[in-house]
């Protein structure tokens, strides 16, 4: 995210299209919550259709279910990608993706219990570990990287949110989430505070970083964050390479978005189809890994993550706000009911 931005900024103020991008996403994602609290009990797959009609509520389901199946690819490529370079050199990449998705399945298709904790517990250690490390980058910070301000006005800047708009996408699950809150009326809450977690992180990535390397450095590295990481140096020398530490984080936040992603394309297609949910979780596995492979190095990998950042700023924001339009033209729906528990 943060070369992308500062390739097209091209000023320190990176973190201020980080802003603006996560504002607009937390606009979106209200906007997604409220749609979802019109059909209690139903997923974006099913309430669609109420909405448009079956044809096109079948169309614009299998949209959305290409997305997550491309979304699954790249994060899998990704992460084979990062084991390849940093953990295991000589291990064909074929074999890293084959490992990855068979941990991922094992939690995938026990379905969206078992998903919810873990997600919740890795949460913390995303966090927690993530901030320590950037903190810990702030011994090499230099404040006069990430000045001036608006240097060269606001159009850069508005620019930039082409590329940071795409590191937001993923707050459209709530669409399926609001089907199975115990209390769905708290959604709003719920993808307001969601998303304002990843905000706060990247924009504390974004100016450590460009504060770290600055704006010129960043835009002829491949992973910035990685580089900063191999920076930091530990007083005493107890600790040499923070790196493993950074991988953690990495891979735990990979692993979760491929999870996430996988069960919305398996649950999308058990519902379009009305059948058992775990048969579609291991059909698409072969799929995820032929498309994982299609990019034949990083550059490709980099576009075809492009590519996928405009489908999900079509599924998280073009798409929903629409059917949301048409829902209160055509009365469809009504309030989510009171959780009486």
């Amino acid at each position: 995210m943060v070369r992308s931005a500062a390739l097209i900024v091209n000023t320190p103020d990176v973190w201020l299209s980080v802003l603006f991008s996560g504002l607009a996403s937390i606009v979106l994602g209200v906007i997604l919550a409220k749609l979802g609290q019109r059909f209690p009990e139903k997923t974006f797959f099913q309430y669609n259709r109420i909405i448009v009609g079956k044809f096109f509520g079948w169309i614009i389901s299998a949209y959305v279910i290409i997305f997550y199946i491309l979304l699954a690819a790249l994060e899998t490529r990704l992460i084979a990608e990062l084991v390849h370079t940093y953990l295991l050199l000589r291990t064909p990449i074929e074999v890293v993706i084959i490992s990855f998705m068979c941990v991922s399945t094992y939690l995938t298709v026990g379905g969206i219990n078992p998903i919810a904790r873990t997600f919740e517990l890795y949460l913390s250690i995303i966090v927690f570990m993530l901030i320590s490390i950037l903190l810990l980058g702030l011994q090499h910070f230099e404040l006069d990287n990430v000045l001036p301000v608006l240097g060269k006005g606001l159009l850069p800047v508005i620019k930039g949110m082409k590329a940071t708009l795409l590191v937001y996408v993923g707050y459209e699950v709530i669409m399926i989430l609001t089907a199975f809150m115990k209390e769905p009326r708290k959604a709003v809450k719920a993808v307001v505070a969601g998303t304002a977690i990843p905000v706060l992180i990247y924009i504390i990535v974004s100016v450590i970083s460009i504060g770290v390397l600055t704006v010129d450095e960043i835009k002829i590295l491949t992973w910035p964050l990685t580089s900063l990481v191999n920076s930091i140096e530990y007083p005493g020398g107890f600790i040499e390479n923070f790196q493993i530490f950074f991988l953690i984080v990495w891979i735990l936040a990979i692993y979760t978005t491929y999870v996430g992603a996988h069960y919305a394309a398996s649950l999308g297609l058990s519902q379009i189809f009305n059948k058992d949910f775990g048969i579609f979780v291991y059909a698409l596995n072969p799929v995820i890994y032929v498309l994982s492979l299609m990019p034949q190095n990083m550059s490709e990998v980099f576009r075809f993550g492009e590519l996928i950042g405009y489908l999900g700023i079509t599924v998280s924001g073009f798409i929903p706000i629409l059917l949301y339009i048409i829902a209160i033209i055509r009365k469809k729906g009504g309030s989510p009911k009171r959780n009486e528990t």
